[in-house]
């Protein structure tokens, strides 16, 4: 059994998604996503705890799309796609309604 942290998790989902829709395969989708300039799949996944609220807000905003994508998100739009990945990482799995337990306060 292994035993993943929540930033891997997010991070996973992230190169699903990326997978998903665009047909990369998986090496070229952690490639695309961790390319050495880049810093976005790391902010948004530091991030996440900004995306309590409505599920589908943020995705709402950028129009993300299931049925694939034109080109591959790069720049200011791989930020938008990963935030939105994340954002519905969180929605689905609903961290932003889980309480922390008592005998932990």
């Amino acid at each position: 059994m292994r035993l993943w942290t929540l930033a891997d998790t997010m991070r996973i989902q992230a190169v699903a998604d990326l997978r998903a829709l665009s047909d990369l395969s998986v090496n070229a989708s952690v490639r695309h996503l961790t390319s050495p300039d880049s810093t976005a799949l790391d902010t948004a996944v530091q991030g996440w705890r900004s995306h309590g609220g409505t599920p589908g807000d943020h995705c709402r905003k950028v129009n993300m799309r299931l049925e694939g994508m034109a080109s591959l998100p790069e720049g200011d739009a791989l930020s938008v796609f990963l935030e939105c990945s994340v954002a519905r990482f969180v929605h689905r799995n609903r961290f932003d309604e889980v309480a922390a337990p008592t005998f932990l306060a």
